[in-house]
């Protein structure tokens, strides 16, 4: 008996001890259905990748732009990405080029229990690039277009999600240390809008519930029958921040039942649209409550509310014991601003109000009203029509004070965290663009401005905050040594803007550590590469700099990096662009502080005239991964003339008994691969940007030191041959042979 269990355990330690290897793959209607491992032989329906991928860690799967699919997604694998791609030639392309894949329900409770795209019990996954639309039917509550259910580490970004009824994305049981990223999400619980017969007006386009330590950021939400973003029973811990919210029925941000939340930099309005009033009155604006008894001890606690920027809703802020359960401890309300309403800010308790504009409202104050708040004429940049609003007609310039306004200098010192606020003169809610001022006193309500300046760009005056960059028609352009380079042309990382700490970059320290060129903290040293000069040293996690640009011709746009690094493990780069299109880079060589590489990264199209880029290191501040930076060539896509540049990652182990033995190499571009001497790998054709997995076609037992790789980018530049070091393949014993050999030594040892 004991000789049959020796057996089994040997052949399921063979099965487990299967090569996975992570890859992308692909989803096109019009591909032959074959491994999914290109365009050609991209898998035909949604139920094939799902089988290829179901529990295998580490797999991508992109849809085809312009693709359509009415049956759900089912994710039960980690570590993956769910998005799109377009095709450059022949080469497949992650991201959106035309119209997004499209996940239509059909209002036919497609999917896993109604879930358009839904994601179990698995980490690390994202979704991005997507169009998710018609959960339902419409008589039915519960459908969901995504769903994270005991999910951790899970992303939504960049997808427009809409029509449901009931929510649109929804984070529950334990899905912690989520990200909810620049989505626009719409038309959510048509349950309660479109006369469906469901019974309640709880669904959200936003809901966390039972999750903690969640990020929802950058979204546009609009038009729900229920809330616009919620964080419900249970939850530890979130920021919600940089969102628009316009017509949410109940209520455009609502908290109970949950502790440690943070609201900040929001704009929320409701609009005279009535079909979004489910109380025949506008919802609620931003309010934090408590609806559950069991929550009473432990949560409803430690709220905080800033920045905000709330215009004609029932109650534009508010702190309440909701249904009499218990009452909200330490919620903070400072600094937000708040116009018209029927109630301008409601409490119960005691919570801290202090620093706001309430103006217009019926009622100014339900409960405390605070201290150091301005109920009379703010003076703000928009005077009238507030009632007239329709959606995605307000911007956060309407809430900035003009020069005279009585909100100047009135405020009382907050201390940290309140002393960052939006920058309102230049924030752009709808389309997330925005950015801070940081103040040691804040005014009231709208954030601090200097004396005698206006928001308005096209006024004829250079104000306050606007540069030639932000307000060409009325600043001039600055002479040239303000760094601001004609492009197509070289970028150095030396010349970046003269805006000073917090406006043209931040350093995590005041000193010039290389103390060469320029005297501020950005960190500057003498550089060795080709043609000399200065580079950007010492450059930190959570540092960056702005570089600005003078465009000559539009066209769509690369930049070719040039950097170096000593530092072992990964670091990563991210440019973004005129505050909003960002590209980035993971990248782990670390040969030398003045060993310089060359990377490729898009820009986007740009037209003629004035441009900005950040350049950050885009790993978290306070962790290790320095980098140093000297230039960015900037030019059209068309004219590529940079060679890709390899280098050896990983190499078989010595000596490997595996007949398909895997490689690594990083590429700074995309391409062809092209094999050389006795090594290659047919199912791996092409390159991406960054560490690329390989596993070689069959080899024989031997030892193998002719393999070459190359890489030839989409403009024909060839990589130099990178020679991949010498390793041996020795005789493989396969299942069969070791099945065999212990049946026949069996055989022998029961005298058969």
């Amino acid at each position: 008996m004991k000789k049959f269990f020796l057996l089994a355990l040997v052949l399921s330690s063979l099965v487990a001890a299967g090569i996975s290897h992570a890859a992308n793959y692909y989803v096109n209607p019009s591909g032959s259905g074959g491994d999914g491992l290109t365009d050609a032989t991209a898998f035909k329906t949604i139920s094939q990748a799902q089988s290829a991928l179901s529990g295998k860690s580490g797999n991508n799967l992109y849809f085809k732009c312009g693709s359509v699919w009415s049956s759900g997604l089912y994710i039960d694998w980690s570590n993956g990405v769910i998005g799109a791609y377009y095709m450059d030639g022949s080469t497949p392309v992650v991201g959106v080029s035309g119209s997004r894949p499209v996940f239509d329900g059909q209002m036919t409770r497609p999917g896993q229990y109604g879930k358009l795209i839904h994601v179990y019990h698995v980490s690390n996954v994202i979704i991005q690039d997507l169009e998710v639309k018609n959960a339902g039917p419409l008589t039915v509550m519960g459908p969901v277009l995504v769903e994270f259910n005991g999910a951790q580490y899970g992303t939504v970004r960049r997808c427009y999600i809409h029509n449901s009824t009931d929510f649109g994305i929804l984070f529950e049981n334990g899905s912690d240390h989520g990200t909810i990223q620049n989505n626009e999400v719409a038309e959510t619980q048509l349950n309660v809008l479109d006369g469906g017969n469901g019974s309640g007006n709880y669904g959200s386009a936003i809901q966390i519930r039972g999750s903690d330590d969640t990020l929802v950021t950058g979204n546009y939400v609009h038009g729900t029958g229920g809330e616009g973003i919620s964080e419900i029973w249970g939850c530890d811990g979130a920021t919600i921040e940089k969102n628009t919210v316009v017509d949410g029925g109940t209520a455009g941000i609502y908290m109970h039942s949950s502790k440690n939340i943070t609201i900040r930099y929001n704009l929320v309005y409701d609009t005279t649209e009535t079909r979004y009033r489910v109380w025949g009155t506008p919802g609620w604006g931003i309010m934090v409550g408590s609806e559950e008894s069991e929550y009473c001890s432990n949560y409803d606690t430690n709220h905080y509310i800033y920045g905000n920027l709330v215009a004609d809703t029932l109650v534009n802020l508010g702190s309440l014991n909701v249904w009499g359960n218990c009452t909200p401890t330490n919620t903070v309300i400072v600094n937000n601003t708040s116009v018209n309403g029927t109630t301008g800010v409601s409490t119960n308790g005691s919570p801290t109000v202090r620093n706001n504009i309430v103006w217009g409202a019926g009622t100014a104050f339900s409960g405390t009203s605070g201290s150091n708040n301005l109920t009379s004429d703010p003076k703000l940049s928009k005077t009238s029509g507030w009632s007239s609003l329709t959606a995605g007609s307000l911007r956060g310039p309407e809430f900035a004070l003009q020069s005279d306004s009585p909100a100047r200098g009135s405020g009382a010192s907050l201390g940290s965290p309140y002393t960052t606020l939006l920058d309102l003169a230049n924030a752009d809610f709808v389309n997330h663009v925005l950015s801070t001022i940081t103040n040691s006193a804040n005014d009231i309500g709208a954030g601090p401005y200097e004396a005698g300046t206006t928001p308005s760009c096209g006024d004829g005056s250079c104000n306050g905050d606007e540069t030639y960059v932000t307000c060409p028609a009325d600043c001039p352009a600055p002479p040239e040594t303000d760094y601001i380079t004609d492009v197509p042309g070289r970028v150095q990382a030396e010349d970046y803007g003269t805006g000073g700490e917090g406006v043209d970059y931040h350093d995590t320290e005041a000193e010039n550590l290389g103390g060469k060129y320029r005297n501020d903290g950005v960190d500057i040293e003498t550089c060795t590469d080709t043609g000399g000069g200065y580079n950007v040293g010492y450059f930190a996690p959570g540092e960056w700099f702005n570089v600005y640009l003078n465009v000559t011709s539009e066209d769509d746009y690369y930049a070719n990096t040039r950097i170096a690094c000593g530092w072992v493990g990964t670091k990563r780069l991210k440019l973004t662009i005129d505050g909003g299109i960002t590209s980035t880079l993971s990248f782990t060589w670390d040969d030398g502080w003045q060993t310089w590489h060359s990377v490729e990264l898009p820009l986007g199209h740009l037209t003629t005239g004035s441009h900005h880029i950040k350049i950050e290191n885009n790993l978290y501040a306070g962790s290790s991964g320095e980098f140093n930076i000297n230039y960015l060539d900037i030019y059209p896509s068309g004219s590529d003339s940079t060679t890709p540049t390899l280098s050896e990652l990983h190499v078989p182990n010595v000596p490997t008994r595996m007949e398909h033995p895997s490689y690594s190499f990083h590429s700074s571009e995309a391409g062809t691969i092209i094999y050389g001497g006795s090594c290659n790998a047919t199912l791996y054709p092409n390159a991406i940007a960054g560490v690329n997995d390989i596993v070689f076609d069959f080899l024989p037992p031997g030892t193998y030191s002719d393999c070459t790789i190359q890489v030839v980018d989409a403009a024909g530049n060839a990589s130099s041959i990178l020679a991949i070091s010498q390793f041996n393949v020795e005789p493989y014993i396969g299942p069969a042979r070791i099945v065999g050999s212990l049946i026949g030594g069996m055989q022998l040892l029961m005298g058969q």
